[in-house]
């Protein structure tokens, strides 16, 4: 075992050292022959041959190879998820790596994206090549942990140009780097989610520059400037399969970050760290877990969503009825500051099957992230997610009715209004408001008055007037989150038709005629906007349903 090591390492250091200089493309011929490697079965480092068979450019300076590998196992095999980045060289130059091939071939037929492309991914440049639109590559994603619920909300999520693939682990992956490195040849990890559940995109090493590592041939996720953790790879066997075999590989230790996933490959430093949002998920105060998730914005809220499946279907059956509750705090920057802000949100779902109210709280938690990643008016770094979930015996209040103690009523007259709940399998229990009627209101004026939880009338208000919710602040981002986003607040709402008008967040109502004349030329405002007033009240249940009624001034 000691010999086969020192011959290996033999090997590795003379690739290392012979195969220091580029072919510029300008140079590649049909017909010219060289030799690729990579790491196949029992992670050893193969070596194969291969024949130009043409060069396609869209440029002077660049373009993509097209060869055929010559070698007995890669032609029975196929070519196999996972070599692309495996670097080929002619005459002891560099060429470029393996990144594309065809869907349905006879022969293993590659296109090889040159290194003159690659290497400019250090520059944080994106070189797109304009290439055949049956053109494929693909992208193993190690899944470890997970089951076939979750395995299948994650391919829902990453179904172009990639292979999930139930594969194993030794969770035992440390976030401190390491100063190990890489050879060109090797198997290199994309490290996307760690801890009780391991996801991880794998591909080839092409070039090394000391501390710097090219990889891929082709993009990851076409992330651009990026920081994603990236590990050694042990590749354990092939997989033949009649579709697309592919490598079956081990993650270990993380030894740096990915800078830059662009058109013509990926980009990383190894040593250098790459933060990670850290996730902790509670089940019911029994089962806890633990995550640390790449931050790829694009999948960021998809990977959340499948750590909390994974972690609901260990601790939990999804059958049966209940109230799911859901606490979720989820902590971040704001851009150039430095002090941590948090957000808070609860929701209580009362549900039949308790699968429905476990995908509606994981909606919730993807909600917020969305909206906190994509928002337009500030750039956050999100930091740290922590999600609760318990269930209950179901308990849920519908509103059945809304009953004002008058119907016709006169300007500044008290009134009380009567909203009757239907408790879940039980009796009705009533809540009374008191209103004031204002005394501007008019006579023959229809006012309309509603009960409805607090979701569900924001949501309402949202629809119908925009232009009174503006996020230009973080009180107002998290007053909305944690506040007026809750389904255990009953709100009874009052709307008096009014010359009323909104602008920027503000509603302004009872304008005198040359200001009414301001706003009504306003792009930015409508004249549409009622005077309204509510009044809500914390319940420990949820409410359902709405109900309106109307009355009229005399």
């Amino acid at each position: 075992m000691k010999r086969v090591f020192i011959v290996l390492f033999a090997i590795l250091n003379t690739f290392s050292l012979c195969f220091s200089s580029f072919v510029n493309l300008s140079d590649v011929k049909s017909g010219q022959k060289g030799i690729g490697i990579t790491r196949w079965n029992n992670n050893t480092l193969k070596e194969f041959s291969f024949e130009v068979i043409g060069v396609f450019k869209n440029s002077p300076k660049s373009g993509v190879i097209i060869a055929r590998i010559d070698d007995e196992e890669i032609r029975s095999t196929g070519v196999v998820a996972g070599m692309s980045g495996s670097p080929v060289y002619i005459d002891n130059k560099l060429v470029g790596a393996v990144a594309f091939t065809w869907t349905f071939l006879k022969e293993p037929i590659v296109g090889i994206t040159p290194i003159e492309d690659m290497i400019t991914l250090e520059n944080y440049l994106k070189n797109y090549v304009s290439l055949p639109g049956d053109l494929k590559y693909v992208t193993p994603i190690l899944l470890s942990g997970a089951s076939k619920i979750t395995k299948s909300l994650i391919e829902s999520t990453m179904k172009d140009n990639f292979l999930i693939i139930d594969s194993f682990s030794s969770f035992g992956l440390k976030y401190e780097t390491a100063q190990r490195g890489f050879k060109p040849g090797d198997a290199i990890g994309i490290n996307l989610v760690s801890g009780d559940m391991e996801l991880t995109a794998i591909g080839t090493v092409s070039y090394v520059d000391g501390d710097k590592v090219f990889a891929l041939g082709h993009p990851a996720f076409l992330g651009g400037k990026t920081s994603v953790p990236i590990s050694e790879v042990d590749i354990v066997t092939i997989v033949p399969r009649q579709s697309l075999s592919f490598k079956l590989g081990v993650p270990k230790q993380i030894v740096g970050s990915m800078e830059f996933d662009g058109s013509s490959g990926i980009f990383g430093i190894v040593g250098k760290t790459a933060p990670t949002i850290k996730v902790f998920i509670d089940v019911d105060g029994q089962y806890s877990y633990k995550y640390q998730i790449a931050k790829v914005s694009g999948i960021l809220s998809s990977l959340v969503s499948a750590t909390i499946t994974e972690s609901v279907l260990k601790s939990k059956g999804i059958f049966g009825e209940g109230n799911v509750k859901l606490d979720c705090r989820v902590s971040f920057k704001f851009e150039g500051v430095d002090k941590k802000y948090n957000i808070d949100f609860s929701d209580i779902i009362p549900v039949y099957q308790m699968g429905y109210g476990y995908a509606i709280s994981i909606l919730d938690v993807n909600s917020i992230l969305d909206f906190l990643i994509y928002n337009p008016i500030f750039s956050v770094d999100i930091e740290e997610v922590r999600v609760r979930i318990e269930t209950e015996p179901i308990d849920v209040g519908f509103v059945a009715f809304v009953i004002p103690s008058k119907v016709v009523v006169s300007p500044g007259e008290d009134i009380r209004v009567t909203v009757g709940i239907k408790k879940f399998r039980d009796q009705i229990i009533t809540r009374d408001f008191n209103l004031k009627i204002p005394s501007w209101v008019q006579s023959g004026t229809r006012i309309n008055i509603g009960a409805i939880n607090r979701a569900s009338r924001t949501i309402q208000k949202l629809n119908l007037f925009p232009e009174t919710i503006v996020f230009d602040t973080y009180e107002k981002l998290y007053n909305f989150i944690s506040q007026d986003l809750r389904t255990d607040k009953l709100v009874l709402y009052v709307e008096i038709p009014s010359s009323g008008y909104a602008s920027s967040g503000y509603t302004y109502n009872l304008l005198p005629n040359y200001l009414s004349t301001v706003f009504n030329i306003s792009p930015k405002s409508k004249n549409i906007i009622p005077f309204i007033l509510e009044e809500e009240v914390l319940e420990d249940f949820p409410i359902g349903g709405f109900a309106t009624t109307s009355i009229f001034v005399r």
